[in-house]
């Protein structure tokens, strides 16, 4: 039944075809073809209105040093940092009996008590750098944040090619080339909201993971060979704090 149902409709849309005037027949495929395009415009669209709303929700967070998992994380690598200086004060106490002038208190001890302080302040400076980063940040994103929505759809265009679609229905393919134009938009403006979620997804989380590691990065700094490991966590930790005011202003 399904098969002869499924002959049925095909032979009857093969016959209209055949019977019909060639430009009615034309017009008619393409406002079926324009309408199924339209269809999925119109669902991107809703996908891009909810993206918008996520990557406005992720921008304005705030929460990267009191959050529940980096209280606890960061103490727990304080505590472990804190220990490992006892180790360090022995490495030096035995260089210096021995007479091993790399390892001297003299050049090693002054930058250790330093250091000492530091590890149990490295998530209040850590939320320092953080907050100048998002002040920059949330100027764009506030500039943006009630635009979301419907009103993005109307900056990209995408409204008025719709609206061209519609007035030129009786234009045969001219229907058709208007909703693919827009379906296009909707593709490439929905691919990059994406990715720019993404980014700053990806941004959040390891900033979280940086500030609970910020006290062994204090740590490795003291430590002697250990410099090169703590100059690469403030590199990247610098890095992520940078992302986000960047792809703030290309969103603005």
């Amino acid at each position: 039944k399904n098969r002869k149902l499924l002959f049925g409709v095909l032979l009857i849309f093969a016959a209209s075809f055949l019977i019909a005037p060639q430009t009615l027949a034309a017009t008619w495929a393409a406002q079926i073809v324009g309408g199924i395009i339209y269809v999925f415009i119109y669902v991107l669209g809703l996908i891009l209105i909810l993206v918008m709303k996520c990557l406005i929700l992720i921008a304005s967070y705030q929460h990267f040093i009191d959050a529940g998992a980096v209280i606890e994380g960061w103490a727990v690598v304080r505590d472990l940092a804190n220990m490992f200086f006892v180790v360090i004060l022995l490495v030096i106490a035995f260089s210096t009996i021995l007479h091993l002038e790399n390892y001297s208190y003299k050049k090693w001890l002054p930058k250790l008590i330093l250091m000492a302080i530091l590890i149990n302040f490295s998530k209040t400076i850590c939320g320092l750098m953080i907050d100048v980063a998002q002040i920059i940040m949330l100027t764009f994103v506030n500039s943006f944040k009630e635009v979301a929505g419907g009103n993005m759809i109307d900056m990209l265009g995408i409204k008025d090619v719709v609206t061209f679609a519609k007035n030129n229905s009786g234009e045969s393919w001219t229907l058709v080339g208007a909703y693919v134009l827009g379906l296009i938009y909707m593709i490439v403006a929905l691919v990059v909201l994406i990715t720019m979620m993404m980014m700053l997804v990806m941004r959040l989380v390891m900033i979280w993971i940086y500030v609970v590691l910020s006290p062994f990065a204090y740590l490795l700094a003291a430590f002697p060979g250990g410099a090169q490991y703590s100059s690469q966590w403030w590199k990247e930790f610098t890095q992520n704090l940078i992302v986000g005011p960047v792809i703030a202003f290309f969103g603005w």
